[in-house]
């Protein structure tokens, strides 16, 4: 967008136009930034089970 200036805001000038408008009502539809951001927080929650398993194994 900022490469284009001025014309990347114009209808059929450039891509990036049509990808800004575009994204505008796909980011309503997916929720607020703040759900949007727990959703993306609980999908990166850690996995110790590999971590559990050889800790485990070890102190039998």
């Amino acid at each position: 967008m900022h490469i284009f200036g001025g014309s990347g805001y114009l209808v059929d000038e450039t891509p990036p136009g049509s990808w800004w408008r575009d994204m505008k009502p796909a980011r309503v539809g997916g929720g607020t930034d703040a759900v949007l951001w727990e959703l993306v927080a609980a999908g990166m929650a850690p996995d110790y089970s590999g971590y559990e398993s050889v800790i485990g194994a070890s102190s039998a």
